[in-house]
């Protein structure tokens, strides 16, 4: 794979991020649409796009789970996601 899994990890979080979800399940989403994204780019192949590499980017959900920032706009987003959204829309 010519492509690092923190490279990966990175767009993933970048991916959640920009669509405003805060959550482990956004996240887990986020790593289906980017492993797709690459594969369809070239940048890795069927052989590089498997459950293993899943797995070892899901498992970074744990890194996520730390950052203090993403912790919050998750909670914000369960407590009122109408408001997150509101406020995402105004940045």
């Amino acid at each position: 794979m010519d492509v690092e899994l923190n490279e990966l990890f990175a767009a993933a979080r970048d991916k959640m991020e920009t669509q405003g979800l805060f959550s482990r399940e956004a996240y887990f989403e986020s790593i289906d649409e980017v492993l797709e994204e690459f594969q369809n780019d070239g940048l890795i192949t069927d052989d590089d796009n498997t459950p293993e590499v899943r797995e070892q980017l899901r498992r970074k959900w744990a890194e996520l789970d730390q950052d203090e920032d993403i912790a919050v706009k998750e909670k914000l987003s369960k407590d009122d996601e109408e408001l997150l959204d509101q406020y995402l829309s105004e940045e």
